[in-house]
């Protein structure tokens, strides 16, 4: 049910770049770089959505699943900042003249760096937001007298969304005091639960030199405090003005992060290091997290190849047990109608329909299981395609599974083959568990002294079909 690009996660970077939050500086998304390359989310069936932009304070979602069974999702989301990050040329086309307007309702075709990667009137732009975008935060809004005014005051943003086929509603809420603190409340209910609520709350700041963030989540009572220090500068010295005459250099950061479970007197460690350079059309990050206590490491390494191309590799690693995953995998943005001119505040001419076929993705990530389970590897393709307000996004998933063998009495060979089904649950708890940064491994399966390995099954875990209307 849940969409691979969430118009409402959308409006919710929107409003962070509004109010001059960075939302990658915490240390949850510590190596979210890479996390937004490999962790391909592909769903299941046929969904539509419409999503509906007409009012600057107020939007709303509707998706409709039709395979493999019928299955709805209604979403609203309201702000205290008129939030317009869909802008396209059908929107745009008649306006009557090429001046700049408001800059709380146009705000997003001001961004000339974006024009490197992508068509300013690119929807595909504003739904894969990413952290090597952050230039574009810092080089148009930091000197803005507007924005400036907008972040010493407090503003909020509320959305809920109700899952109709298991009875489930989650909201969001987040009170943004300045551009420096912010008050955030994730909650799920659930109907058919004793205990339906859940709720995690976090209360993070966001400096130059560093933040921190500290979160509860009522129902187990785990509290988590973390923090993340830049050694060699601020983050925000990174991003400079293309105009100025310092050269970029590469950020080191240090982060870590304790949490205690009060319910089951448990707790943990991470630590982490990363090292960021953000030098034109070559952004590359790399991070180290470990986890001493459970025996998790991760290695990870972005790196963009080309101007359109970014590729990402990983590596889970269990030093206790001597278990390891790797995954490998690339984003490439390309651009079926070419530019024009240099001026993202020029609307484009009147044209026919097939002018306004604008961007494409392509998503692709492979993975190498842990050896002890039955599935050994797992590939997931995402292509995403924008036409004028509609995108169609297509998306599938395999397992290759390890092929076993037992013998029996009668000689005969019984094929033992496994495979995953992600349902709507998983999102669910991915709400709760996507505040700490914990390193996931695959359960292990062991098998008889009688089973051997005789090949690789190939299986197709999902396939989807996802259509998106921009009202």
């Amino acid at each position: 049910m849940e969409q691979n690009t969430d118009s409402i996660a959308a409006c919710q970077n929107h409003f962070f770049k509004l109010v001059g939050w960075n939302p990658f500086s915490q240390y949850q998304n510590f190596n979210q770089a890479a996390r937004d390359i490999l962790d391909i989310k592909t769903n299941t069936g046929v969904s539509f959505s419409s999503n509906n932009q007409i009012y600057d304070y107020f939007k709303s979602q509707y998706i409709l699943s039709l395979s493999p069974q019928l299955s709805a999702c209604v979403s609203y989301l309201s702000s205290s900042l008129p939030i317009s990050p869909f802008q396209n040329a059908f929107k745009i086309k008649n306006l009557k003249s090429a001046t700049l307007p408001a800059p709380l309702s146009r705000d997003l075709l001001a961004e000339d760096s974006s024009l490197k990667q992508t068509n300013p009137y690119s929807i595909l732009k504003v739904l894969n937001y990413r952290s090597w975008d952050q230039a574009i935060v810092y080089d148009n809004f930091c000197s803005s007298e507007t924005y400036s005014s907008i972040r010493s005051k407090a503003n909020y943003l509320l959305s809920v969304k109700a899952y109709l086929e298991i009875k489930t509603i989650a909201g969001l809420y987040i009170n943004q005091f300045n551009k420096d603190s912010q008050l955030k409340i994730n909650w799920v209910s659930v109907s058919n639960k004793k205990r339906s609520l859940y709720a995690v709350a976090q209360y993070a700041i966001n400096k130059n030199k560093w933040s921190s963030a500290c979160t509860f989540v009522a129902n187990s009572g785990l509290i988590g405090l973390n923090g993340i220090y830049h050694i060699n500068g601020g983050i925000n010295d990174l991003f400079l003005q293309p105009n100025t005459e310092k050269p970029r250099k590469s950020l080191y950061t240090v982060g870590c992060e304790i949490y205690y479970c009060l319910k089951d007197s448990g707790g943990g460690l991470s630590i982490g290091l990363k090292s960021t350079s953000t030098i034109p059309e070559r952004f590359s990050e790399k991070t180290l997290i470990v986890n001493p206590l459970m025996g998790y490491l991760t290695l990870s390494y972005c790196q963009q190849v080309a101007r359109n191309l970014i590729g990402a590799t990983r590596i889970d690693y269990n030093y206790y047990n001597y278990l390891s995953e790797m995954s490998v995998g690339f984003e490439y943005w390309g651009q079926l109608k070419p530019y024009e001119n240099n001026q993202p505040l020029t609307p484009p001419r009147d044209s026919n329909f097939i002018d306004l076929f604008y961007d494409y993705i392509v998503k692709f990530s492979f993975s190498a299981l842990n050896p002890q389970s039955k599935q050994l590897y797992s590939s997931s393709l995402q292509f995403d395609r924008q036409f004028g307000s509609i995108i169609v996004s297509l998306g599938c998933s395999i397992l290759f599974s390890a092929k076993h063998c037992k013998h029996q009495n009668n000689q005969e060979m019984i094929l033992d083959s496994n495979s995953s089904i992600t349902t709507d649950k998983d999102h669910i708890n991915s709400i709760i568990q996507s505040n700490f940064n914990k390193s996931n491994y695959h359960e292990t399966s062991q098998y008889n002294n009688d089973t051997f390995w005789t090949g690789i099954l190939p299986i197709v875990d999902k396939l989807s079909l996802q259509i998106q209307f921009y009202l």
